[in-house]
């Protein structure tokens, strides 16, 4: 009584007071019902009538849906389109898409929440600090459960969207930054990365424990190739896609969680380590950014030294611009814009501009040039020697 895959019964997958019962015909489905309501009056406790529903859910959506009338405790059960189990809605038809926008709204909410203690642009806290909260408050929420799921790269890119959205909110940066850059100032993880730790570290719990009824399941699904998004079709493609040992090996030779969580880790935060810097590597606007020091983890020195005053934090979010090449100077405004803009720098009114004349030849902003400019020298010839500094940097627009 009850669904089986394969051999393997499936029929009733039950977490602490939660149940699903599944059934392929109508008259084992009843009698389930019927089962589970005589074994809650022989331990006393009630069924909620109204969180418990019933989904009828056709294989062939060419198939003549008829309505089934289910019944507990001689009442009729409610239908509905979807139910929620362990916090994953089952529906119908459009089950990602209809999870995703749960946990998109639900982010949001909680993001919305932390405004209250700083957690936005400009005026909160260093952009550092605010990652870290977005990481142990939203983050989870975001992606609670969706690492069962088999998402497709619509279902991604809803994802990807409002988590680049919020990092580039709590940096101040435009939309218009390039997406490497939102990610290395920060040493943020895109959000594919953030699912596929996961999806291994849920591999890792199901062979651990000691669900055989689950594990050969799964192994059936792989072997017969019932789908290419099977649970073990996807970790076996992000095991070869992080150079990590295939599962087959893995389930023999499985290491201890944590020692399993720290390979995965490393592995995932070296490759996306590279694909980033390699992207900003093609990006003319981020050639000020140094790239080859930034790291997965490790925030850019602009949010490292920054301390927490608004006013220093105001002054990080232009550097972070210049850094990023989305810091609009008066040339800028004057190619593009559709009236006539004299491109004058309007602190000296002197010439043209650009991020040559701001950061080397202002005379307005010599005072503060010249004070952080002793120290770079300072500490650049202490690494690379005076005759360096003189043949490398002998003129100012150099060191721009």
């Amino acid at each position: 009584m009850g669904q089986y895959i394969g051999t393997n019964f499936t029929g009733c997958p039950t977490c602490a007071d939660d149940i699903i019962l599944l059934a392929s015909t109508e008259e084992e489905m009843q009698s389930m019902l019927d089962t589970s309501k005589r074994y809650s009056d022989k331990h006393r406790y009630k069924i909620h009538p109204t969180k418990s529903v019933t989904i009828n859910k056709y294989s062939n959506s060419k198939t003549t849906k008829s309505e089934v009338q289910f019944k507990l405790d001689d009442k009729n059960m409610p239908s509905a389109n979807q139910g929620t189990y362990l916090g994953i809605i089952r529906a119908i038809k459009d089950q990602n898409k209809t999870n995703i926008q749960d946990r998109i709204s639900l982010a949001r909410r909680t993001a919305y929440s932390l405004m209250n203690v700083g957690v936005h642009g400009t005026n909160g806290l260093n952009p550092k600090t605010s990652y870290m909260i977005y990481r142990v408050y939203v983050l989870p929420r975001l992606l609670y459960s969706l690492e069962v799921l088999p998402l497709n790269n619509g279902d991604i890119k809803l994802l990807r969207d409002f988590h680049v959205n919020f990092l580039r909110q709590i940096q101040a940066l435009p939309s218009r930054t390039a997406i490497s850059a939102v990610y290395l100032l920060l040493g943020a993880l895109p959000i594919e990365a953030e699912i596929h730790k996961r999806v291994l570290s849920l591999f890792h719990s199901i062979f651990s424990s000691n669900n055989e009824n689950l594990k050969k399941a799964l192994e059936r699904q792989y072997v017969l190739q019932t789908h290419e998004l099977t649970f073990l079709n996807r970790v076996a493609d992000l095991l070869c896609m992080y150079n990590l040992p295939p599962w087959t090996y893995l389930k023999d030779q499985l290491p201890s969680k944590l020692s399993w969580k720290c390979k995965a880790r490393e592995a995932i935060n070296n490759y996306w380590k590279v694909n980033l810097q390699r992207d900003a590597n093609s990006k003319t606007t981020l050639k000020f950014l140094c790239i080859p020091n930034l790291d997965i983890g490790k925030p850019h020195t602009i949010w490292n030294s920054l301390p927490p005053n608004t006013g220093e934090l105001r002054k990080a979010t232009i550097k972070a611009r210049l850094c990023t090449g989305t810091y609009i100077f008066q040339s800028q405004k004057a190619r593009f814009s559709n009236i006539n803009l004299d491109a004058t720098c309007p602190i000296c009114q002197l010439e043209e501009e650009d991020i040559i004349h701001f950061l080397t030849r202002c005379p307005v902003l010599e005072g503060i040039r010249r004070e952080s400019l002793s120290v770079i020298k300072r500490i650049t010839i202490s690494k690379i020697g005076l005759g360096n500094w003189n043949s490398n940097f002998h003129e100012r627009t150099c060191i721009a």
